[in-house]
């Protein structure tokens, strides 16, 4: 059950956004409360994944496999929580 939410998700944002997001979308796919808390995040190190440059590209993307697992894992965190009470 949980590597079919795992694709689904990975599937799911491949579909719409391809291999790498655009940092400019990323923030909100990982329910960041704004581009401005995202740059914070970024500028801190805080963020839970690498961006990288794409050559011939201009920004910051991030691979969505990684948008993906860090999406998942934080539904495997919640799933925890609720079976620990």
């Amino acid at each position: 059950m949980m590597d079919d939410k795992r694709e689904s998700i990975y599937e799911n944002l491949l579909e719409q956004y391809g291999y790498f997001i655009h940092s400019t979308k990323v923030w909100k796919v990982v329910s960041y409360t704004s581009a401005s808390a995202y740059r914070k995040a970024r500028s801190k190190g805080l963020l839970p994944f690498r961006e990288i440059e794409l050559d011939g590209r201009k920004g910051r993307y991030v691979r969505t496999a990684s948008v993906s697992a860090w999406l998942e894992s934080q539904i495997a965190k919640g799933d925890r929580r609720i079976k620990e009470k």
